[in-house]
């Protein structure tokens, strides 16, 4: 039987035989995630940073993961910085920086500053670029200091801590503990709030109109049920109504308020569409007038007449234009009197 092709990676073959590369696939397999710089914050000092002096930043003792290669900070390092300028801001970038020697493979890690370049106050600046190198094999940025008119601003940390398997189990424990407080609490208010309810509901029509069921129902009794039939045409401009079919409609009549006609002649006044308030008025005055004139057009002028006639005026007649219509006997004491008047009598005819 053919042995199997197997690299016992941990045994011991009496030589080196451990690449760095089986050690990052191991512990890529162990945790799924190698990518950035992931620290381990119960080691050391945990690679905290500090700002100690004006242009000095420390980073403290602790150990790490950069792209699943393990490195051990031994002493504090502290990260002097270039002095700025007034009215000018920077950004610089702490790297860590993966080393091999072409030659002899020996490899190594350190930090390398790289400072940014100036830009005016109020305006937005660019973080400077990784370093590059023949010997370089991986570079991964480690802090940001951000500068204003020569001042420190702010230190960005760019390392996460590692999420262990402990760490996992304890956020698990803990997540899964609040979990269950939160769904007993909650269920425990479900319960309530129906008991409250006696069995009402809410829900939504198959109008998409909320609503609630009553106790033992199906059917979904809407909030809102407007039943109206107005148009927008019925309604005032700058009003909103809801009708049985619309919500939230806005009005096109026009309001015409107190509206008025104040011209004259026989034309007929045609009065505008919309809502009137009742406070106008058609001048009628006008139109009677002008009616009265052209009546009279058509009427002659005719005299009517009371004298007395016949020997010793013993008559006493009605004239109609200087015609007798009827007489009487005379008052001795009478007088003669007259009116104009107006008819559309042409004449008189016995």
């Amino acid at each position: 039987m053919p042995n199997a092709n197997i690299d016992y990676v941990t045994s011991h073959q009496g030589q080196a035989h451990i690449t760095t590369q089986n050690v990052i696939d191991l512990l890529a397999g162990i945790s799924g995630d190698i990518s950035g710089i992931k620290k381990f914050p119960q080691l050391y000092d945990g690679l905290a940073n500090e700002i100690t002096e004006a242009l000095t930043i420390q980073v403290k003792t602790g150990a790490a993961l950069a792209g699943g290669s393990f490195f051990i900070l031994e002493d504090p390092f502290d990260w002097l910085l270039d002095a700025g300028a007034v009215g000018y801001s920077r950004i610089d970038i702490l790297y860590l920086v993966m080393y091999e020697d072409p030659e002899t493979n020996v490899q190594s890690c350190d930090f390398v500053y790289q400072v940014g370049d100036l830009y005016p106050n109020g305006t937005t600046g660019t973080a400077p670029v990784a370093p590059t190198g023949t010997d370089i094999t991986a570079t991964y940025p480690f802090l940001r200091m951000d500068m204003t008119d020569g001042s420190i601003v702010s230190v960005t940390d760019y390392a996460v801590s590692y999420l262990s398997n402990s760490s996992l189990v304890e956020q698990v424990s803990d997540l899964v503990e609040q979990l269950e407080q939160n769904v007993g609490g909650t269920v425990e208010q479900v319960n309530t709030n129906t008991q409250a309810l006696n069995g009402f509901r809410f829900g939504i029509d198959d109008q998409g109109r909320y609503g609630y069921k009553k106790a033992g129902a199906d059917t979904v009794t809407p909030f809102r049920n407007p039943t109206g039939n107005a148009g927008q045409g019925d309604v005032l401009y700058g009003k909103t109504f809801s009708n049985a079919s619309q919500e939230n409609v806005a009005g096109t009549m026009t309001n015409r308020g107190a509206w008025s006609d104040t011209g004259t002649g026989r034309s007929n006044v045609t009065i505008p569409a919309g809502y009137h308030n009742g406070g106008g008025y058609v001048n009628g005055i006008g139109k009677w007038d002008a009616g009265r004139a052209q009546g009279r057009a058509d009427e002659t002028s005719h005299t009517l007449t009371i004298k007395p006639f016949g020997p010793g005026n013993q008559y006493m007649g009605i004239y109609y234009d200087n015609n007798l219509v009827v007489y009487t006997f005379a008052d001795p004491l009478g007088a003669e009197t007259s009116k104009t008047i107006y008819t559309k009598y042409s004449g008189i005819r016995w």
